[in-house]
């Protein structure tokens, strides 16, 4: 959402003509649904039905407020049980700069909100890693047969196709347990992962990545 926000405003800057004009409020428009941004989605059709210059500089002008709501700097962590692996991953987020979102496990209620204050929390993110870690044991029910496999808990793997749905699988970052079958997720196992290892060198692989989506953040800007 928040990197989409800023192409939108980056392509703002290249339009020459009107034609590239009512293309890019279309954009604009779809941009403004997925976001329930009504304020301006309803500037924007004013200008597809007016045409006027007084309407499309209105458009710009809301971007730009609504600009100020998000960060470009905030990555959106999920994770389960394995709370030295989030401290370790917060603190490498901080020494690159990053604005770490997440919700402490102990402050968690029944709250019907809760779901919306993850997706809120996602859609003002530029980015969301998610930890795979291994904390349960889960398998195919086959009886006495049933073997349990090492595999993530249920929350992570809901979490992350809610933010593969809301910001793309572009704008997601795996830190993946070795011990989880990648064969669990069927439309995921072709994605670049970083294997969190024993070794540490996990932690030099996500600087090097969050480094380049610095570089990435810098064309934004």
């Amino acid at each position: 959402m928040v990197s989409e926000l800023f192409e939108i405003l980056n392509n703002f800057e290249t339009l020459s003509n009107f034609r590239e004009k009512f293309k890019w409020i279309s954009k604009v428009i779809i941009w403004a649904e997925k976001t329930n941004e009504k304020k301006l989605e309803n500037k924007a059709i004013s200008f597809q039905i007016n045409q006027s210059d007084e309407d499309f500089n209105n458009v710009v002008k809301e971007l730009n407020l609504i600009k100020k709501k998000y960060s470009l700097n905030q990555v959106f962590v999920i994770y389960g049980h394995k709370q030295e692996l989030l401290n370790e991953v917060v603190l490498i987020l901080k020494n690159e700069d990053f604005k770490d979102h997440y919700f402490e496990l102990g402050n968690i209620t029944n709250s019907s909100n809760l779901l919306n204050k993850i997706i809120d929390g996602m859609k003002k993110s530029i980015l969301i890693l998610a930890i795979v870690s291994a904390d349960d044991k889960g398998g195919k029910d086959e009886g006495e047969n049933t073997a349990f496999l090492p595999r993530s808990r249920q929350n992570v793997i809901m979490e992350l196709g809610l933010g593969i749905g809301l910001l793309g699988i572009r704008n997601i970052l795996v830190l993946w347990d070795s011990k989880i079958d990648r064969m669990e997720f069927s439309d995921f196992s072709g994605h670049a992962t970083i294997n969190l290892d024993n070794s540490g060198e996990w932690k030099k692989n996500l600087s090097t990545n969050l480094k380049k989506w610095k570089e990435m953040i810098q064309n934004f800007i």
